[in-house]
């Protein structure tokens, strides 16, 4: 991502992958005047003083911590949210909030799957992980390159709580 890329507003959280060719829409054309071109609704034209419809900010975008965004993804102005953990494949058009360890595909994008069981998830919850550093993460003894487990979520939580006793 280049920086800017994103519309004013949007909030990414930690760990998070965005793939090329992102695009994010926040506003769109209404559809209940007269016409919609942007003549009608944009400032920045020169015949309004001001935007007739909500300007970026007032729609912002929460995109959470460990989300993977595939390529050309395009996500819409109704989608307020993509949750922790979720997973937007390649190509996907994004029309609504994506649930958190959901993976979601197609056109529009639909959820495929939950990454995880209601268990896995709601101990990943409370490990918050990605406030750990990538140092942090390869010394609490847990292997990020195998698939998860709630042992090994417990083994991290309670290697944190260890290190933070000892005074980091």
């Amino acid at each position: 991502m280049k920086p800017g890329e994103l519309p004013k507003g949007t909030e990414v959280g930690a760990y998070t992958s965005i793939g090329d060719g992102l695009k994010v829409f926040r506003r769109n054309h209404p559809t209940d005047t007269l016409s919609q071109h942007p003549l009608f609704y944009n400032a920045e034209l020169g015949i309004l003083d001001e935007d007739s419809i909500e300007i970026n900010e007032m729609n912002p975008l929460s995109i959470g911590n460990d989300v993977w965004i595939g390529s050309s993804v395009i996500i819409l102005a109704t989608c307020k949210s993509i949750g922790d953990g979720a997973i937007v494949a390649a190509g996907s058009i994004v029309t609504k909030d994506v649930a958190p360890y959901s993976i979601v595909a197609g056109i529009p994008a639909k959820c495929v799957r939950k990454r995880y069981s209601e268990d896995l998830i709601h101990k990943i919850k409370q490990s918050s992980w990605w406030d750990s550093s990538v140092v942090e993460i390869y010394q609490s003894g847990v292997n990020p390159f195998k698939p998860l487990s709630i042992d090994d979520l417990s083994y991290f939580i309670n290697n944190r709580k260890l290190s933070n006793s000892n005074g980091k």
